[in-house]
């Protein structure tokens, strides 16, 4: 069934020739025809792979997870990829598209599409320039990638998919190479909504001019104000960063031409620093959010920091989406609110849900809260969670990715794990690796599913 040819030190199925687990010191034999699905997920160790010419498909998720890669290049005489001028990059060679990407790729000028996943939580990646003649960025493209401060966008991208820059919460700078009335025109996907987003066109770039701005990356976190760094093509001085309190309007449509005697309208605050504790509604008062998600306050009282919330209905554009990004505070009549659990089957059968990121404001995710998301893949759980209800996941049978962040955990409810996908991996902290097997044996989960 199995080998590990030429010493490779990786796992090879020997119908098909496929690897299927590889590991940092893994070198790929050149009988190996496939890379299968997740066959080097979370390799963190992983520096370098060379993929042989004799690989003519590689699998979902091939190399999520792989933040340590510096260079990646394909051997000459591919039919199916390449690694051109030294781009430390994964590229389909029919179609131009970079498929993967890591923290030294530098995109040739010859690329047309950034691939969905290509930089995927990336975090070593500080900035990136994409050429001129790229047309489209592909969903979750740059998602995760923590350590991005700046990016270079074309006037040739006429499309970014669904949540392409979601949880970049370093990014501060947005330098757009075409005009405001060029950036509205792009189409964008759930995530990525142009009005979320303060840019610095090229038309009103001055070297000399401090702008601050904000950017919202998944309507819940939004980077600190500044002022533009460098384009990452380029090396221009720029001026002292603002103060906080000099934040402009997030949206592209307000961008002021600025001269340097001028500054940008201040950002109104979301919320009073101090809400009156008349003003917020008592606990068990149902709220209603624009985007038409519904909360309930499970905490009143101002006094000892922000009201909370628990989330308990989803909007109609959550329902059709494909990912959701719960945030970490909501803003209603005024009153700012931290976001601090999911109610009891609040995401139930949301049949298009794929992936979830829970943010480490959530301290408890609610009984049957995403029972029968039949289509949802991954999962992340914010570091503060300290209890999953029972039924939880049940029935979600293609979810094979659960990342824990939380080491604060102290309960999983029964059958929080049944029907879940038996190929399902759970990454947890290291120093929590003991305890949490024991806290989620025997949840309904096959005995297939790794903890790890």
């Amino acid at each position: 069934m199995y080998d590990s040819r030429d010493d490779c030190n990786a796992i090879i199925k020997k119908e098909t020739n496929t690897l299927i687990h590889g590991c940092k010191n893994t070198k790929i034999p050149s009988s190996v025809t496939r890379i299968g699905e997740r066959a080097f997920w979370d390799c963190s160790e992983l520096t370098s792979i060379e993929i042989p010419s004799s690989v003519t498909r590689i699998g979902y998720g091939a190399f999520d997870g792989c933040s340590g890669l510096t260079s990646i290049t394909v051997e000459a005489g591919s039919a199916m990829y390449d690694s051109r001028d030294n781009s430390n990059a994964l590229i389909e060679t029919k179609t131009n598209t970079l498929i993967l990407g890591c923290k030294s790729t530098k995109i040739p000028s010859s690329v047309t599409s950034i691939g969905s996943a290509a930089f995927q939580f990336c975090e070593g990646l500080t900035s990136i320039t994409i050429p001129e003649g790229v047309t489209s960025i592909g969903e979750s493209a740059f998602e995760g990638c923590s350590g991005l401060t700046s990016i270079e966008i074309p006037s040739s991208v006429t499309s970014i998919g669904n949540y392409a820059f979601v949880d970049c919460i370093g990014l501060k700078d947005v330098y757009y190479t075409g005009t405001q009335e060029q950036w509205n025109a792009i189409s964008f996907g759930n995530g990525g909504d142009a009005s979320d987003v303060f840019v610095i066109y090229d038309e009103d770039l001055d070297e000399n001019i401090s702008i601050p701005f904000t950017l919202h990356c998944n309507s819940s976190e939004s980077a600190p104000s500044a002022s533009p760094s460098p384009k990452p093509s380029e090396q221009p001085s720029v001026a002292p960063s603002a103060t906080p309190s000099e934040k402009p309007s997030a949206a592209p449509s307000a961008a002021p031409s600025v001269t340097p005697s001028e500054q940008p309208s201040a950002k109104p605050s979301a919320a009073p620093s101090k809400t009156p504790e008349a003003d917020v509604p008592a606990a068990g008062t149902t709220l209603k959010e624009k985007t038409g998600r519904e909360y309930k306050v499970t905490k009143s009282d101002s006094s000892k920091g922000k009201p909370s919330v628990t989330i308990t209905k989803l909007s109609a554009k959550d329902k059709k989406a494909k990912k959701v990004t719960i945030p970490k505070t909501v803003t209603v009549d005024n009153v700012e609110y931290q976001v601090t659990g999911i109610a009891a089957k609040a995401f139930k059968n949301s049949k298009k849900l794929q992936s979830i990121v829970i943010p480490d404001t959530i301290t408890e995710i609610g009984a049957g809260s995403f029972e029968g998301c039949k289509n949802l893949k991954s999962v992340t759980i914010g570091k503060n969670v300290t209890s999953i209800g029972k039924n939880a996941f049940k029935n979600c049978k293609n979810l094979k990715k659960i990342t824990v962040k939380s080491i604060k955990l102290k309960k999983v409810g029964k059958g929080a794990l049944t029907g879940i996908n038996r190929k399902c991996v759970i990454k947890v902290p290291k120093k929590k690796l003991k305890s949490y097997k024991s806290l989620f044996k025997g949840k309904g989960q096959k005995k297939s599913v790794k903890i790890k």
